[in-house]
């Protein structure tokens, strides 16, 4: 149960199947994220000259950028992904959720694109919606999407997954070989050409999973040995999502006070909400 008195703290499974994550994933999860989702576009581009909106897990600062007469500051939990923000020349810093280093009533606008659902119990859920509307000042509104439950085509048990990703073998982190071990790599190079051993396969994934870890729906059948060979070229990253079903994040919004629903929406097998401080 929710307690206002007990300050959130990030568990266990947050550091290692979130936190931890993404920053060995950093390079490749930005690397697939360069077009805004369109909800999110279109609210950002009606903004009023002159807003000032917070970027609560912003990543890479996709959004930042989408409305040039808008003032953003983003904030991540991941310092590699703020590293990269950062070198485009935004107004970044790494901050948790839980705990943001903002003035209450700072900002006219507040943006938690895919945040919420990678917290691992109801407290924190509650935490972070708290956070996100103490930023926010009275009047002004908070938008939030998060992976829903209801899959067009994919079917969970449960609301608790683990979602892969498989790291492409150009963003994985090499150690620097030795001059033998260059020499043996180049010769295992050339007698695979020679034995006429190419190709790779991709190993199947959901379309859900296949759009988070940058991986086709599909892959073509190969005989085992190069099927093996080709997917131990991908590092598999497991991460932790909390599916939200229909309604589930509008309760938790009203039990956050002076804090209100303004528009629910199912889009893309996402829940996009909006909420709106009232005091």
């Amino acid at each position: 149960r929710f307690n206002p008195m007990e300050p959130a703290v990030p568990t266990q499974l947050e550091k290692e199947k979130v936190n931890e994550i993404y920053e060995k994933i950093a390079p490749h999860f930005s690397a697939t994220r360069y077009k805004p989702w369109p909800l999110v576009d279109k609210f950002l581009r009606e903004l009023p000259v002159g807003s000032l909106v917070a970027d609560v897990g912003c990543g890479n600062g996709k959004y930042m950028g989408v409305n040039p007469n808008a003032l953003f500051i983003g904030a991540d939990r991941s310092a590699n992904l703020i590293s990269i923000a950062g070198k485009k020349g935004y107004e970044v810093l790494v901050a948790d959720n839980l705990r943001l280093p903002y003035c209450s009533s700072r900002f006219d606008y507040v943006i938690s694109i895919a945040v919420l659902h990678h917290f691992s119990n109801e407290t924190n859920r509650i935490w972070a919606l708290r956070e996100l509307q103490r930023i926010v000042r009275v009047g002004g509104q908070v938008v939030m999407t998060v992976w829903a439950f209801e899959q067009e085509k994919k079917k969970y048990d449960t609301q608790d997954v683990m979602i892969p990703w498989h790291l492409k073998p150009q963003f994985q982190h090499k150690p620097k070989l030795s001059k033998e071990d260059t020499i043996t790599k180049k010769k295992a190079k050339k007698e695979k050409k020679i034995s006429g051993e190419s190709g790779a396969a991709l190993a199947t994934t959901t379309q859900l999973e296949a759009e988070s870890a940058n991986l086709p729906a599909e892959s073509k059948a190969q005989p085992s040995a190069l099927r093996e060979l080709s997917e131990g070229t991908f590092e598999v990253y497991e991460r932790y999502y909390h599916l939200f079903k229909k309604g589930e994040l509008e309760e938790l919004i009203t039990r956050v006070p002076g804090f209100e629903v303004v528009q629910s929406t199912w889009d893309a097998d996402n829940w996009y909400v909006i909420a709106k401080r009232t005091q």
